[in-house]
């Protein structure tokens, strides 16, 4: 096939194997943390379905050197339906992790401690608001 796509040998391959594997989590996490941010970012003007839909596009982007060079023999299945299930449960998690991303949290139009009618005083510690305490009206 294409021999273009190979990997060069990567400088850490003389590395221990600990040690690549906490430089490979390290990574994983900053990937993970700029794509929280990313969606946070994107869900404030897309919908959360279109900010899906462009996550994979993009992980397919990611993977089409690996399937280019290997071919499409490496997704061969024994239990194609139990993928498909696998996908649609993962599509299904992303678009309510995405929705939840995109809801501000308290919303805005919760009264707050002081206009609530409640067994708490304003000064109470179960009373979390940003405003000054001071005595009930």
């Amino acid at each position: 096939m294409l021999r273009i796509l190979r990997f060069p040998s990567l400088p850490a391959a003389g590395l221990p194997a600990p040690v690549l594997g906490a430089l490979w989590m390290c990574g994983a996490a900053c990937s993970f943390a700029l794509m929280v941010n990313l969606v946070r970012h994107l869900t404030a003007s897309l919908d959360p379905l279109q900010v899906v839909f462009f996550r994979n596009a993009f992980g397919l982007l990611a993977m089409l050197p690996w399937l280019i060079g290997r071919g499409l023999s490496v997704l061969r299945t024994q239990r194609l339906g139990l993928h498909v299930l696998r996908a649609a449960i993962g599509i299904a998690a992303m678009v309510c992790w995405f929705t939840t991303r995109r809801a501000r949290w308290p919303p805005s139009n919760t009264p707050s401690c002081r206009s609530r009618r409640s067994t708490a005083s304003p000064c109470s510690p179960r009373c979390r608001t940003s405003t000054p305490c001071s005595a009930p009206p």
